[in-house]
């Protein structure tokens, strides 16, 4: 059975009690309703529901100690305070699986639209070129060369990065990840590291969520910081907030469009039933492609 020290998983705002470092966990959990005895348990501020309201439960159920921003005197149940538990569950689940997570290309698709088709052409193109390719969407999970129906863009991180790692397990040397605002907003994929990070689109939604475009522009431009030092950026600059994160962004990068300057220019397209043929200049070069797909929206 797999065992780590908390002082190894968590970072505290208060130095941990000598007791508490000396503890060893067996697992991670965020849900109390499937805490197991040896588990470290998460308490996270949710919606509908906190998990601070839990902890008794947790207890109860086996839980070694729980991470929370709020404690609770009243319980015999260890709490180790942090800032954010949201943040400091998704380190300690990279933590848990770092050996793992380390072997991975790691590539994140982030925009309004189109996520979900860029992310399965891009999977398809390397597994096409020999690189077994894993995926995390909106549509499906794909783990080793299973299809899973997915249940969230982007899950919790302990349940991300779980299945991340059993991707890697499975024979998966990359990975495609949708990022969904949301999971920037809520630190779903806190502690990883991208190898190329793409940004399609940006437009009004999700603003039951968030404020106002800026703060939701805010959420993608924050994902682009967690490219690796080798990292690249792929960034659609006909669209405007494109342009904004090109502008801001000083690192490796790779522009498309229609426009002069792209790196990735579209020549023209043609579109018709059978699909749409294009011809495309990277960086000087042009280069005639045919793709299946139909319509306007996919050329852009």
């Amino acid at each position: 059975m797999k065992t780590k020290p908390i002082s190894e998983l968590v970072t505290p705002a208060e130095p941990l009690s000598a007791a508490v470092q000396k503890m060893t966990v067996t697992g991670l959990q965020y849900d109390s309703r499937k805490i197991k005895p040896g588990d470290l348990f998460f308490a996270i501020e949710g919606f509908e529901s906190d998990g601070h309201r839990y902890l008794s439960q947790a207890g109860e159920k086996g839980a070694v100690a729980a991470v929370v921003q709020h404690v609770n005197p009243a319980l015999d149940l260890p709490q180790i305070k942090v800032a954010d538990s949201r943040e400091a569950m998704a380190l300690a689940a990279y933590a848990w699986h770092r050996e793992a997570l380390e072997k991975l290309q790691l590539i994140a698709v982030t925009g309004t639209n189109g996520k979900t088709s860029v992310s399965f052409l891009i999977r398809g193109l390397l597994e096409a070129h020999g690189v077994s390719c894993g995926l995390s969407g909106t549509i499906a999970y794909w783990i080793g060369q299973k299809r899973i129906d997915a249940w969230n863009t982007t899950p919790e991180a302990i349940d991300l990065y779980a299945m991340l790692a059993g991707m890697q397990r499975q024979g998966n040397r990359a990975v495609v990840l949708e990022v969904s605002s949301h999971a920037m907003a809520l630190k779903r994929v806190a502690g990883l590291k991208f190898d190329l990070a793409l940004f399609t689109n940006l437009s009004r939604d999700h603003l039951d969520f968030h404020p106002d475009m800026e703060d939701y522009f805010h959420h993608k431009q924050a994902l682009f910081q967690q490219l690796k030092p080798d990292g690249r950026a792929v960034i659609n600059r006909d669209d405007r907030w494109g342009e904004k994160l090109w502008n801001g962004f000083s690192k490796e990068k790779w522009g498309f469009g229609r426009r002069e300057d792209a790196d990735v220019r579209l020549v023209r397209a043609e579109l018709s039933a059978r699909g749409i043929d294009m011809r495309i200049a990277v960086r000087g070069d042009e280069f005639d492609v045919h793709s299946m797909l139909v319509g306007g929206f996919n050329v852009e």
